[in-house]
């Protein structure tokens, strides 16, 4: 904790544990400011901890609070610009947009003169945008002696100060205060000033602190948004994907239409009227609709009247699957105080084929994105390929999936590296799970594991051919099992978006590559030589005189010749 002196640096030895500021007699007739100022930078947050000290006389003097881009907050000339005022008669003004006593963003109308008489041009708005416990008439006769505990937190655009205050009979009070500030990157100012009275700041409780944003913030963190705010970017779905989302939503409980939205699209810019734009649906958190205008295709387990007061902190969990033409979208969500609801919506979009892109927006709330992830089923024979568009961190997949890159072979057989952690968009892989289970991998901003050694290609949906000089092989199954199957130049294959294709740079004899039954034990039972007396069979079951690398059957047991 620092300790705060003369200029206001933090870091310096302190001269003394308080400071003084007011006349101790509380007979001053004009504000008293400190000498200096406190500086805020964006996304710090200043804390403070004086007592006050009044002469009961006005009901406007004590402390009080400005928030300003200048150095000097009288300096009218010097782009002088007061963005808050909160003093500690309950009373605020403030030259711009405001968060009022409900909890909603508000605009100034003005401006209009001061009821001092001393109009600069500036903006008020009294009262309304302050949320305390106190009434002034009632609060003055305690303020003598209290303690102030004072926060001014900066979170992107806004600026909150609040204000707890205990009394000297401990009685206990507070006023909250939130404002925008220009567009959060310039450098604020706080003054403290009084009038008639004096405050001593407790030095050693003073400091600067990062303000807590929360990760995944869509949104401004005071319910303040009058328009829709989207994702800076969108969710893709290939065919046959799936998204699994969750997020915490906070609503200011005003709109019946506020909070979280998903909307589905085909194409990258929602709004982007003139360039081929197509939103299939939106589907609201309000159990409605605006396809149809109405809530008559949604299935849920709730009515808005009722819903609505539940939404603030509750958690929703949320997937959105392409399956065939149709799009699918299913909402659970838990309350704060543990109710569950859901809601569940299907449409047709397009013929199925298109990639298509889900947006979530907001108005009047905002988000806390949780976790996002890709979901994919594994084959009914425990293996299949995959790719995605994201990167993907396999560290914290769901438990039982393992996720392989293929580097080379051992004559018919995969040499395989096993992935821990995270993946760049666009890898090929081969997964292993329970057959027909399904399972969620987080997505990840990005990755920088070097994937240059893996064979594997992320399908695009368009035909593979066989490419002169290079080996290339689809999965297939064969016999019940899985395996790789050579593509020649009369049997190309289409591989779908989100799988992925086999390709050796080399030209290879071996119409298919092996990898069944548990691939990181096939090397504990590895021989280098061919056994004196030991009869070699294939994976068909035929014998083979001279077997040369891959992996055959010797005894009951498999082996990997490598000769």
């Amino acid at each position: 904790m620092f300790a705060l002196v003369g200029s206001m640096m933090f870091g310096s030895a302190a001269l003394a544990d308080t400071k003084t500021v007011g006349a101790i007699d509380n007979s001053s007739n004009a504000w008293v400011e400190f000498s200096d100022y406190y500086v805020i930078a964006p996304n710090k947050t200043l804390k403070l901890k004086f007592t006050n000290h009044t002469g009961k006389i006005d009901n406007w003097h004590n402390w009080l609070v400005a928030i300003t881009n200048d150095a000097d907050r009288w300096n009218t000339k010097q782009g002088y610009f007061e963005y808050a005022v909160l003093r500690a008669d309950n009373w605020a003004y403030q030259p711009g947009d405001f968060i009022n006593d409900k909890g909603t963003y508000e605009k100034n109308t003005g401006p209009e003169k001061d009821p001092e008489g001393d109009d600069k041009g500036v903006t008020h708005n009294w009262y309304n945008a302050i949320r305390s416990n106190y009434a002034w008439e009632t609060f003055k006769d305690d303020m003598d002696g209290s303690t102030v505990e004072m926060t001014i937190e900066r979170m992107n655009a806004y600026v909150q100060i609040y204000a707890k205050i205990t009394t000297a009979t401990a009685k206990e009070y507070f006023e909250q205060f939130i404002i925008r500030c220009d567009d959060g990157k310039q450098t604020m100012r706080a003054f403290l000033t009084v009038e008639k009275a004096h405050i001593v700041i407790d030095n050693d409780a003073t400091e600067i602190t990062d303000t807590n944003i929360p990760e995944g913030l869509i949104g401004e963190i005071y319910n303040s948004t009058k328009g829709w705010t989207d994702f800076s970017d969108y969710y893709k779905l290939s065919k046959n994907q799936a998204l699994t989302l969750e997020f915490e939503n906070f609503s200011n409980k005003e709109q019946n239409w506020n909070n979280w939205v998903v909307g589905v699209t085909t194409n990258t810019n929602r709004w982007d009227w003139d360039g081929g734009y197509k939103e299939y649906f939106v589907l609201r958190n309000d159990n409605w609709e605006t396809t149809s205008g109405s809530n008559t295709n949604i299935t849920s387990n709730y009515n808005w009247d009722t819903f609505k007061d539940d939404m603030d902190g509750s958690t929703v969990k949320m997937t959105i699957r392409r399956i065939g033409a149709d799009v699918k979208v299913r909402a659970d969500i838990t309350t704060a105080g543990g109710k569950e609801y859901f809601e569940e919506y299907t449409k047709a979009c397009d013929d199925g084929e298109q990639d298509i892109r889900a947006w979530l927006m907001i108005e009047g709330g905002h988000l806390i994105m949780k976790s996002a992830a890709v979901t994919t089923t594994i084959s009914t024979y425990g293996w299949s390929t995959f790719s995605s568009e994201y990167a993907l961190d396999f560290a914290k997949a769901t438990e039982g999936l393992e996720a392989y890159m293929i580097t080379g072979h051992e004559g018919n057989v995969v040499t395989t590296a096993k992935v821990t952690g995270t993946v760049p968009a666009g890898t090929g892989l081969l997964l292993k799970g329970t057959a027909g289970a399904e399972y969620n991998i987080p997505i990840v901003g990005s990755s920088d594991t070097d994937v240059s050694a893996n064979l594997l290609k992320a399908g695009t949906g368009a035909a593979v051919s066989a490419e002169s000089g290079k080996t290339t092989y689809v999965l297939g199954v064969n016999g019940g099992n899985a395996e790789f199957q050579k593509i020649t130049t009369t049997t190309p294959a289409t591989v779908a978006k989100g799988k992925a294709y086999l390709v050796f740079n080399e030209t290879i004899s071996a119409p298919a590559m092996l990898f069944e039954g548990d691939i990181t034990g096939i090397s504990a039972i590895e021989s280098t030589g061919i056994a004196e007396d030991g009869i070699y069979y294939n994976l068909s079951g035929q014998r083979v005189a001279q077997p040369t690398k891959g992996l055959y059957i010797v005894n009951g047991k498999k082996v990997i010749v490598k000769k």
